[in-house]
Formats: structure tokens, C-alpha cells, sequence
């Protein structure tokens, strides 16, 4: 079987959504028959839609390039293996992320000299408390998905969107936790 790879199933496309100013953003991702909507936390002025779509040609001309991707397709709706199964186990992670990123913007604020004053030990040994319980939840939650994930040598389309993930969520938690080690040694 040859190697495809997943840049030429997807294209990734950015437009400006001007016309709801109240969401932040929306990535959408449509493999297949599956569909996704994720809103996106965008700290700026501008609302951006990003949107991954597959690259399904159904032309007149009758070329055999379509045909394993038909296939492919059909193994996936014929296993039962929808984005959401991939998706929905790594929710939970997302949202331990973004509690972690918020409590050390709140650590950031609070150690600020502008806030000397109003300053609270307490409550940032609270937010470190749970940084470090959130960090160790989600080491072992890395640890079950490192344990449970496809062959290197699985070139399947599922495989490697759960490689993908799982690599990209795994590199997220590293470069946060870098920024949370940096904090606590400049705080200390």
C-alpha cells in the first residue's frame, strides 16, 4: 500500500467572518462524511473562520487517482469510525489545557507589581495546587493515549489524524508547561 499523505485529503482554508462579531472563530473540520465544529478562543479584533476540508474530486474525467480514496472512505463508514469517536477523547484534554493557560494568566496578573496590594498567597498556591493536579492528570491521560496509539507504520487516515493529535495536544501541554516552570522560577 503506498504512503498517502494527509495534506492532500485536506486543505486548509482562512477567511474573515465579518458578519457574526460575536464568535471568536470556528475551525470546522469535514473529513469524509464526519463533521466537527470547534469554537476557538481568539484574543483578537479580527474573527476568523478556519475550515479543513477533504479533497474529494469526483470529476468527469474517469482517472483511477479517486478510487482508493472512495475506498478508504467506504472502510471508514463501513468500520463505523466517525471524527467525533477521534475527536471526543481528546475534549477532555483541550479543556484541562485551557484551565491551565487561565490559571497562569490569573498567576501572571496577580504577580504583577500593579496588583502588590490586592495580593493573595493563598489564592496563588490555589492556582499553582491545581496546575500541578491538572499537569499530572494529563502526563497520565499522554501516557494511556502514547500506550493505546496506532503503528508508526499505519498509514490509514484514522491512525494518522489520532497520531496527529495526539503528537500536536502532547507538544501543546509541553510549551505550556515550559511557560508554567518559566513563571514559577521568575515568582520565586
Amino acid at each position: 500500500m503506498g504512503k498517502d499523505r494527509l495534506p492532500e485529503l485536506l486543505q486548509r482554508s482562512l477567511s474573515t467572518n465579518s458578519s457574526n462579531s460575536s464568535s471568536n472563530g470556528s475551525l470546522l473540520l469535514n473529513v469524509y462524511s464526519g463533521t466537527t465544529e470547534f469554537i476557538i478562543g481568539n484574543t483578537g479584533g479580527n474573527n476568523n473562520s478556519y475550515s479543513v476540508v477533504s479533497q474529494n474530486s469526483h470529476s468527469s474525467n474517469n482517472n483511477n487517482s479517486s478510487e482508493p480514496k472512495d475506498r478508504s472512505s467506504s472502510k471508514m463508514s463501513h468500520h463505523g469510525s466517525n471524527v467525533d469517536d477521534i475527536l471526543n477523547p481528546y475534549t477532555e484534554i483541550r479543556q484541562q489545557l485551557a484551565q491551565i493557560a487561565a490559571n497562569l494568566e490569573a498567576m501572571n496578573r496577580m504577580a504583577q507589581t500593579v496588583n502588590l496590594r490586592t495580593f493573595n498567597e493563598n489564592e496563588m498556591d490555589e492556582l499553582h495546587s491545581k496546575n500541578l493536579r491538572l499537569g499530572n492528570q494529563l502526563m497520565t491521560r499522554f501516557n494511556d493515549f502514547k500506550a493505546n496509539l496506532p503503528a508508526e507504520n499505519d498509514y490509514s487516515l484514522e491512525a494518522r489524524m489520532k497520531r496527529t493529535l495526539f503528537y500536536g495536544l502532547h507538544q501543546t501541554f509541553i510549551n505550556l508547561w515550559h511557560k508554567n516552570e518559566l513563571f514559577l522560577q521568575n515568582y520565586e
